[in-house]
């Protein structure tokens, strides 16, 4: 199988987005395509079952813009209960430290191992030859659930990536990850935070998103989803802009 051109995908309650990676005549990656289903004004209620069937719809506007099956896709998963812990063990051979990772993994992960997907990456190998490692797992029945999703739109899947660390990777491929960094990911549902400092990076999501945002733009202006959304956006006027500054602080606050 062809390893370019490759989508990234990340489809949200609210939005489906993707990007296009191939390769230059130079070797180099580079970005040939990108695209945005958004249905934000559809979700009222994050948390009823219709927002499925209204993702099973943007999921199929994607495919029918683009031809998937002529390239590999990766599609994102939310990482929420998904584990991720830096550990440090002495000077091994690559067969011991194997055994190592995954004895830690069964101390760690806060689940069996035969009940998860983990995996372990190697960040750094120090001066004194101790081995710097993350580990990551996440419970197999939410892949599956994840799987089956796309199954159902016949979305082409040959790969599954936590969102955190496709940030992750993006900012270390730009060189975004100087000691201290903190980046900061906001979407609708919650907020991906990434923190690097020294040669260790983790990650932490918290409930907190856009979605606040236009609930209190709900409760503040007594007026409609689609409406919020759109004076959200800067797609409407904003009836009162001082009260508007007084929701959008709360919201900070909070």
């Amino acid at each position: 199988m062809k390893q370019h051109p490759a989508w990234g995908v990340d489809a949200t309650s609210v939005a489906v987005r993707g990007v296009q990676i191939n390769v230059g005549a130079d070797g180099k990656p580079r970005l040939a395509a990108w695209d945005v289903v958004d249905f934000t004004p559809e979700v009222e209620d994050l948390g009823s079952l219709q927002r499925f069937a209204i993702m099973g719809r943007g999921l199929f506007h994607f495919l029918s813009r683009h031809k998937l099956n002529r390239s590999r896709c990766w599609v994102s998963l939310r990482a929420e209960t998904a584990f991720n812990r830096t550990v440090v063990v002495p000077p091994v051979n690559d067969e011991s430290l194997d055994k190592i990772l995954e004895y830690e993994a069964q101390q760690q992960v806060p689940h069996p191992l035969e009940e998860v997907y983990w995996d372990r990456r190697v960040i750094a190998i120090r001066e004194d030859g101790e081995v710097l490692a993350t580990l990551f797992a996440i419970k197999r029945a939410m892949v599956v659930d994840r799987l089956r999703k796309f199954e159902k739109s016949k979305f082409p899947i040959d790969g599954i990536q936590l969102r955190p660390l496709a940030l992750h990777n993006f900012c270390a491929f730009e060189r975004l990850l100087e000691p201290g960094t903190i980046v900061i990911d906001v979407d609708y549902s919650g907020l991906n935070v990434l923190i690097h400092h020294d040669d260790q990076t983790w990650f932490r999501v918290l409930p907190v998103g856009g979605v606040d945002f236009i609930t209190r733009l709900r409760e503040t202006f007594d007026c409609e989803h689609r409406e919020a959304v759109r004076m959200a956006s800067g797609q409407a006027q904003i009836p009162d802009k001082a009260l508007f500054d007084a929701c959008r602080s709360e919201v900070a606050q909070d």
